[in-house]
């Protein structure tokens, strides 16, 4: 049992991180400097990845200074850890100081120490870590592994796979990603869970680190998006069940590996954004062909699926400061319900129709016109989302600002609940049926429509 013990606390602290980081060619260094909190002097050093986590006494509190250009180092910050309710701090380390975007800290009592949950960490102490990336080959790889489960990927890859490839495949997908991302990005801010301390890890992306860390919602999306494509694909495609089942278990891997050489999340996050997505798939998997036929097709499907989803924006656990979870719930949400609303139009206008299945269809290989035709969907398609993203996000900023009389300007202004929830959804509802309604007709118009589009549901 004891070893039990040590090995899950091992896995859900930032330890397992900068080991795996090590092992892959970061070279971290902790530069300390400064005074200490109660006197406690802070030598300037550097240490590697063996001596970055530890300290004279189990009373120290170390500070984690995240440098995203919001926090200040004039801030004097407080705040009572809500992780459980005797205040400790979850990830088991000896009381690590956790600094938000916006100067507060998560600190609690320490399990070697006894510092209590109202104290204040002040800023004195400082610690910095900067790293140095040995290996060329896995650094750019695990970049990759992670633009997996960016922002950027979906805005890249859902429309390629619904203007080239095959549009019910994309929709059935994004449903079960829809139901993870939502459920994940939750999840996070009930648990409260903080990312791995820094030192002894070294953060290389940024933009995450003000969220908390459990579950990996990218864990969970690297193993939705490719097991999702070869539930449905494998029996509307002819092709070898081995390769497919290869590709989707290294592209989860490879996924989940990026989340832990970027310092985001500890192996436990990761395993929990797996095992979110294995209990999701079986429940919705078997049942998507019919979700995706009722939204297709239903008359009132958009009262569901687009209503719905803008509903569920605000059906979210409360945040004691602002981070970029909730607003990325509510693109997540946008997208779902764009896509779905666009193809509810495309059939409602009459330009979807059934055509009796030849499944499973062959693979062939791609023609050169399809290469060329795809590349010039692609072009123009990606215009006419970037017009699109540009007009309804600084639309709706303006129009939600001037509705409530407030600066547009000011960054805390656009971080409120009514204002950023709206923005997120309106904006990027607006790209995802610009996807799957208005580029498919632009298409269609000058003649570089691909054939089956309207014929696939």
């Amino acid at each position: 049992m004891d070893r039990l013990k040590n090995v899950f606390f091992y896995l859900e602290g930032p330890q397992n991180v900068a080991d795996f980081q090590k092992l892959c060619g970061i070279q971290i260094f902790t530069q300390k400097a400064s005074e200490g909190l109660n006197g406690y002097a802070a030598s300037a050093t550097k240490t590697d990845n063996g001596d970055a986590g530890k300290h004279s006494n189990n009373y120290e509190l170390r500070h984690r200074d995240i440098h995203n250009g919001v926090s200040k180092q004039d801030d004097l910050s407080e705040n009572i850890s809500s992780s459980s309710k005797n205040g400790l701090i979850p990830n088991g380390l000896n009381g690590v100081c956790h600094q938000t975007a916006n100067g507060l800290v998560k600190n609690g009592l320490v399990r070697n120490g006894s510092q209590s949950h109202e104290s204040v960490c002040k800023q004195t102490d400082k610690e910095e870590v900067t790293y140095k990336t040995n290996n060329k080959l896995v650094h750019f790889l695990f970049l990759f592994g992670a633009a997996l489960g960016n922002e950027q990927f979906y805005l890249v890859f859902f429309p390629f796979m619904m203007w080239n490839v095959d549009s019910r495949l994309l929709r059935q997908m994004v449903i079960v990603w829809h139901v993870g991302m939502y459920l994940g990005q939750a999840a996070k801010d009930v648990f409260r869970r903080p990312r791995p301390a820094s030192p002894p890890v070294a953060y290389l992306e940024k933009r995450y680190v003000t969220e908390y860390g459990m579950p990996s919602t990218h864990s969970t999306v690297g193993a939705i998006i490719p097991f999702s494509i070869l539930f449905v694909s494998f029996n509307q495609y002819q092709y070898n069940f081995t390769f497919g089942l290869t590709v989707a278990l290294v592209w989860t891997i490879l996924v989940g590996c990026s989340r832990i050489y970027l310092g985001m999340h500890t192996a436990l996050d990761v395993i929990c954004g797996i095992l979110t997505a294995c209990m999701i798939m079986p429940v919705l998997l078997p049942l998507v062909g019919t979700f995706d036929y009722l939204q297709v097709t239903h008359p009132l499907a958009p009262l569901v699926t687009v209503l719905g989803s803008f509903i569920l924006c605000f059906v979210y656990p409360p945040v004691k400061e602002w981070n970029t979870a909730r607003g990325d719930t509510a693109t997540v949400h946008g997208i779902g319900g764009g896509i779905s609303f666009g193809c509810w139009l495309n059939h409602y206008l009459g330009f979807m129709y059934a055509v009796p299945s030849g499944a499973p269809y062959e693979i062939n290989i791609p023609s050169a016109e399809w290469f060329v035709l795809s590349l010039v969907r692609i072009a123009v398609g990606a215009t006419l989302i970037a017009a699109g993203r540009q007009v309804a996000k600084r639309g709706s900023i303006r129009f939600l600002c001037y509705l409530y009389g407030q600066d547009r300007h000011d960054i805390q202004v656009q971080r409120q609940l009514k204002v950023e929830t709206p923005q997120k959804f309106f904006t990027y509802f607006t790209i995802s049926v610009g996807a799957s309604f208005l580029a498919p007709f632009l298409f269609r118009t000058i003649g570089i429509h691909r054939e089956t589009f309207y014929t696939e549901f």
